[in-house]
C-alpha cells in the first residue's frame, strides 16, 4: 500500500524539543591506516609522462607516510582537455576542470579519493607556480617542478602539499625557519614534515575519503574498519558559481561514532546581509513509496533544514522525523570561507583567495534509525525545505560499509621476511578472473588470479633485506583500478645504527636522514647533536666497558662514554 503525506512548510517553524551541540564522532584511531584512491588527468601537451605521474605519486607517499596515509592510482586519463585544450590552467577554466575531476571520481572511486590533475602551468601566465588546492575540494593542479636533478622529489612533495589543503589544512608557512615543514609555501619544495597536530587534522579528512583498516597485534591480522559514507557532487549543476549553487556534501561516520559529520559545500562567498537556506532529505528505507513528500520529493523519512543567518559564522540546522514531527533534533554548524591555496618559485604570487562557503556539522546516528534499508538516497539542494528548490542532486549513503569492494587479510600482522617467514594473503570481491598486483607500499612484489567467484589465497614471503617497518599490503585489480589493502608489520635485516645523515649542512634536506653510507657527514651530525644535548640521537650507553650491563643502553645523559660508543660504531660500519 502506498502511504505518503504532505509536508507543509510550516513545520519548519515548530518548536524545536531536542538540541545538541557535541562532537561525537571517532577520528581516525592511531592503529588506523588509510588509503586513498586517486584518479590522475595528465592535459594534453603535458611535459609529464604516465611513468613520471606514477613516481610523483610514489615520493609524495614516501612523505605522506608519517600520517599512515597512501594514495592509491585507480585511473589515469591522458590527453585530458578544458577550456581551449592546451597544457596551461587558465584561472576562466577552474570550474570545468573542478566539475570533471567530481564526475571522475563519482564514476571511478564512487566518490572518493583525490583528482591530481598535472598541467604545464596550474596558473595559466604564472609559470613559477608549482600548484594549487582548494580547502576540502578534491581536485589539485601541480606542474613538473624546474630543478631536473630533483624533479621528482620536488614535485612529489608538491602533490604531498596539495593533498594536505585537500584534507583541510588551511595554512601555508612563509617564514624561513619552516622550511623543513611540508606546508612551506615558497619554492624550495624539500619539507617533508609534519607536526603532530597536522597528522591528526589530514587523517580525519582522509578516512572520509579513502579505505581505513586497521593494523591489529602482531598475532592478529589486518582487519576492515566499518564506515558509513555519503560523498555526493552536483554533476550537473550549471547554476551561477555563489551560494545559490549547491556543489557538494557528504554524510561520513566511522567504527564507533556516535554521530554523522555532515558537509555541504556551496558555490560562492555570502554577500552582505545575505541569508541562506538549503536541506537534506533522506529516503531511509529507499523506497518512494513510503515516508512523505516535501515539495515534489516523494518517500522521505528525515529531513534536515540549513539556515544561515545574514553576515553569520554558524549555521541554525534543524533536523525532523518526518513520520512523528515530535521528533526532531535542532543543532550548529560552522560556516567557514574557504580558500584557493597557491605556492611557487621565489617571487612568484604565492597566498590564497576566497572562493566558496563550506558547512559542517554533526547529527546523532540514532536520530537516523531505524533505517531498513543499507542504502540510504539523500536528495540535497537549496531553497527553503517545505519548497525546495531545483538546484540539487541525489547522493547515497552506504550504511552498510563506505569500502564495498575487493577486501585484503592476511592470517599474520607480524612478518620475519629476515627468517624467510611466509604468510597467507586473503582477498576478495575482486573480479572473477582478474590478474591482480600485489604490491608493498609501491613496490611491486608480486601478482595473483582471482578465481570465479572473486576471492584468492595467496602464499608469499618478501625479501629478506626489506627494512623493519609497517606496511601498506596492497592487492589492485589494474584493469579497473579497485583494491583493498592490509596493513603488516615486518622484521627485516639489521640496520645501521651508524648512518644517521646524508649531507654535513643542516640546511640540507638530506640532513638528518639515513643515505645507507657511513661518512664523515655522520659523524659531524652525531657531533652536532651530541653538542645540542639531544638526549633521542646522542643518548647512546652508560658505560664505556662492552662487558658492563649498561653498555648501548641510554642512560639520559650525555657524557664521553656515548662519544666513545658511537665512535666505535662509527668505525664498525654498516653490515
Amino acid at each position: 500500500m502506498k502511504r505518503t503525506r504532505k509536508f507543509a512548510p510550516t513545520i519548519a517553524a515548530m518548536l524545536i524539543l531536542s538540541c545538541g551541540t557535541a562532537r561525537m564522532w571517532a577520528d581516525p584511531g592511531p592503529d588506523d591506516w588509510i588509503e586513498l584512491p586517486v584518479v590522475i588527468n595528465l592535459y594534453k601537451g603535458v611535459n609529464v609522462t604516465e611513468d613520471e605521474a606514477k613516481g610523483y605519486i610514489e615520493r609524495a607517499n614516501e612523505v605522506l607516510k608519517q600520517a599512515k596515509i597512501k594514495l592509491k592510482v585507480a585511473k589515469t586519463n591522458t590527453d585530458f582537455e578544458v577550456g581551449n585544450g592546451d597544457a596551461n590552467q587558465a584561472e576562466t577554466e577552474d570550474a570545468e576542470a573542478i566539475k570533471k575531476g567530481k564526475e571522475e571520481l563519482k564514476d571511478h572511486t564512487e566518490g572518493k579519493g583525490i583528482k591530481i590533475n598535472f598541467c604545464n602551468q596550474p596558473i595559466d601566465g604564472r609559470p613559477g607556480t608549482n600548484g594549487w588546492a582548494i580547502h576540502k575540494t578534491p581536485v589539485v593542479f601541480v606542474r613538473k617542478n624546474s630543478d631536473a636533478e630533483k624533479e621528482k622529489e620536488k614535485t612529489g612533495n608538491t602533490v604531498a602539499h596539495e593533498i594536505c589543503h585537500v584534507l583541510t589544512i588551511d595554512y601555508d608557512l612563509y617564514d624561513a625557519e619552516f622550511i623543513k615543514r611540508l606546508m612551506y609555501g615558497r619554492d624550495s619544495r624539500t619539507g617533508t614534515e609534519l607536526t603532530d597536530a597536522e597528522k591528526e587534522e589530514i587523517r580525519k579528512e582522509a578516512a572520509k575519503r579513502g579505505k581505513v583498516e586497521k593494523k591489529e597485534a602482531p598475532a592478529a591480522p589486518s582487519q576492515n574498519k566499518k564506515q558509513e559514507t555519503a560523498l555526493g557532487y552536483n554533476s550537473s549543476d550549471d547554476s551561477p558559481n555563489d551560494v545559490s549553487g549547491v556543489k557538494d556534501a557528504s554524510i561520513t561516520s566511522l567504527e564507533g561514532d556516535e554521530s554523522y559529520e555532515m558537509r555541504l559545500v556551496l558555490g560562492g562567498a555570502f554577500a552582505p546581509g545575505q541569508s541562506g537556506n538549503y536541506y537534506f532529505l533522506l529516503d531511509t528505507d529507499n523506497n518512494p513509496d513510503t515516508g512523505v513528500i516535501i515539495g515534489d520529493i516523494v518517500g522521505i523519512e528525515r529531513a534536515v533544514q540549513i539556515f544561515v543567518p545574514p553576515g553569520a559564522p554558524f549555521a541554525q540546522i534543524s533536523a525532523f522525523d518526518t513520520l512523528n514531527p515530535s521528533n526532531t533534533f535542532n543543532t550548529m554548524g560552522t560556516v567557514i570561507l574557504e580558500h584557493k591555496f597557491y605556492e611557487g618559485d621565489d617571487g612568484a604570487p604565492v597566498g590564497s583567495t576566497p572562493y566558496g562557503h563550506v558547512i559542517d556539522w554533526s547529527i546523532p546516528i540514532a536520530f537516523f534509525e531505524p533505517a531498513p534499508s543499507d542504502l540510504v538516497s539523500v536528495i540535497v539542494g537549496a531553497g527553503p525545505m517545505g519548497a525546495p528548490g531545483f538546484d540539487r542532486f541525489t547522493m547515497i549513503l552506504d550504511r552498510f560499509a563506505g569500502d564495498r569492494g575487493p577486501h585484503v587479510s592476511t592470517d599474520v600482522g607480524l612478518v620475519d621476511a629476515a627468517a624467510g617467514e611466509a604468510f597467507v594473503i586473503f582477498g576478495s570481491e575482486f573480479t572473477p578472473g582478474a590478474v591482480l598486483e600485489v604490491t608493498l607500499d609501491d613496490a611491486l612484489i608480486g601478482a595473483v588470479v582471482a578465481d570465479p567467484a572473486g576471492n584468492f589465497t595467496m602464499l608469499m614471503t618478501l625479501d629478506p633485506a626489506t627494512p623493519t617497518d609497517a606496511y601498506f599490503l596492497t592487492v589492485q585489480d589494474p584493469a579497473d583500478g579497485a583494491f583493498g589493502f592490509a596493513v603488516i608489520e615486518v622484521i627485516g635485516l639489521a640496520g645501521c645504527p651508524a648512518d644517521l645523515s646524508g649531507a654535513v649542512d643542516p640546511n640540507d634536506p638530506n640532513y638528518g636522514v639515513p643515505d645507507g653510507v657511513v661518512d664523515a657527514a655522520d659523524f659531524f651530525y652525531y657531533l652536532d647533536q651530541f653538542v645540542a644535548g639531544n638526549l633521542a640521537v646522542a643518548d647512546l650507553t652508560g658505560s664505556v666497558d662492552p662487558n658492563d650491563p649498561s653498555y648501548g643502553v641510554p642512560d639520559g645523559m650525555l657524557d664521553a662514554a656515548d662519544f666513545f660508543y658511537y665512535l666505535d660504531l662509527f668505525v664498525a660500519g654498516c653490515p
